[in-house]
């Protein structure tokens, strides 16, 4: 799936990108797995911080 994505970065974030990409090919599909769900965990979080609070 990922090696049919094109993608855009800015020029100063390359490196970053590049290590992220080095560390993501070397875990296993178990890591691969435990990563995707504490990124959803993260994006749950950050849809819960737009939220506005409400008084019950």
């Amino acid at each position: 799936m990922a090696k049919d994505m094109d993608t855009l970065i800015k020029t100063e974030d390359k490196p970053e990108v590049d290590n992220i990409t080095k560390l993501i090919k070397k875990m296993n599909d178990s890591e691969l797995n435990n990563m995707f769900i504490f990124l959803q965990g993260v994006k749950f979080a950050e849809t819960l911080n737009m939220q506005p609070v409400t008084n019950m």
